[in-house]
């Protein structure tokens, strides 16, 4: 999702708002990100464990967004590449990540990219949704539902998507 500002364009993640200073900044950042999250989600198709790909993808960017001290070291020019190849590596092996999730966060250390894992993830689940036929909705309603009505609303709304 994408808002105009009077400075820019901002970009909205669950963990974070990434700011751009201009529409080509915003588009360019969307489109590496949709390259590497396409690449991922090629992996894990041909794999067949594109869902649990996914899952370590989406764990991982959980930490990211939670651990301000893990961003700072993997994104700061003063912190060697080698070092934070080890943090990578010990953050996925903590949360379970395979080998190729694990090589490909590296990835995203040795390009400078690992900045990009919450446009990544967002990208690599939407891509998954329209593969497994999955439709995301939200409901907003002024008072608490109690279950007989959520469950009519839900019972609706899979009729209508079919």
């Amino acid at each position: 999702m994408q808002q105009r500002r009077q400075a820019g364009w901002i970009g909205v993640q669950k963990s974070e708002v990434i700011f751009f200073t201009s529409l080509k900044d915003a588009m360019i950042y969307g489109s590496i990100s949709r390259r590497y999250a396409k690449a991922l989600f090629d992996l894990g198709a041909a794999a067949g464990t594109l869902l649990e790909i996914v899952s370590q993808v989406e764990l991982f960017n959980n930490v990211w967004g939670e651990s301000g001290d893990m961003r700072e070291a993997l994104t700061s020019p003063m912190v060697p590449l080698k070092v934070r190849r080890e943090i990578v590596t010990k953050t996925a092996a903590s949360l379970g990540a395979s080998e190729p999730v694990t090589r490909f966060l590296r990835f995203l250390v040795d390009k400078g990219r690992i900045e990009s894992i919450g446009l990544i993830t967002l990208t690599l689940k939407a891509m998954t949704d329209r593969k497994e036929g999955v439709v995301r909705g939200e409901i907003t309603s002024a008072l608490p539902l109690d279950p007989p009505q959520f469950d009519a609303i839900v019972s609706s709304l899979e009729k209508k998507a079919g």
